[in-house]
């Protein structure tokens, strides 16, 4: 099933322009955060944020890479 790309980022509770920036990066191009991405895609984006779960609060947050 495909997902649009402001749903990921919101799932991620990151702003879809961290989420859009991850893409270019990878070098996957869109044209819109309200296009739609591949599973593939979406485990890219995944791993490349580094994304975590904050047992606190629920919530998730971009680890710092650098």
């Amino acid at each position: 099933m495909t997902m649009r790309i402001y749903q990921l980022a919101k799932e991620l509770d990151v702003e879809t322009r961290v989420v859009l920036n991850t893409m270019y990066e990878l070098g996957l191009f869109i044209r819109s955060a309200a296009s739609s991405i591949t599973p593939e895609e979406e485990k890219q984006i995944r791993e490349e944020l580094h994304v975590i779960r904050d047992k606190g609060q629920g919530s998730r947050r971009r680890l710092s890479t650098g």
